[in-house]
């Protein structure tokens, strides 16, 4: 699932849409693209909440987080991958890819 980070004038929106797709989808596994995480939460903890899953993330992701931020809700807020999962996730190994530029 395209999360796409806190990027657009309505991110807040689209995450309750996203978050009620989840519910009503009831899914096993999710891997989420483009995750928003601060030093208190995460996107991908705060959408597994709600339908009762368990929540991974890890930074960073591409596109790069805005630098200088363009709005005041950017500051201090990263950007990664994430997982949600019905099963407890013992552990998380974050692994490099390769990327082009």
């Amino acid at each position: 699932m395209d999360i796409w980070w806190r990027f657009g004038p309505r991110w807040r929106d689209r995450q309750a849409a996203l978050l009620e797709t989840l519910r009503q989808v009831d899914p096993d596994v999710v891997a989420l693209q483009e995750v928003w995480g601060s030093d208190e939460t995460t996107q991908a903890d705060e959408f597994a909440t709600a339908p009762g899953l368990f929540a991974g993330f890890a930074e960073p992701s591409y596109p790069a987080v805005p630098d200088p931020a363009q709005l005041a809700d950017h500051e201090g807020i990263t950007l990664g991958l994430g997982v949600l999962s019905r099963w407890p996730i013992t552990s998380m190994r974050p692994v490099g890819t390769p990327r082009r530029g």
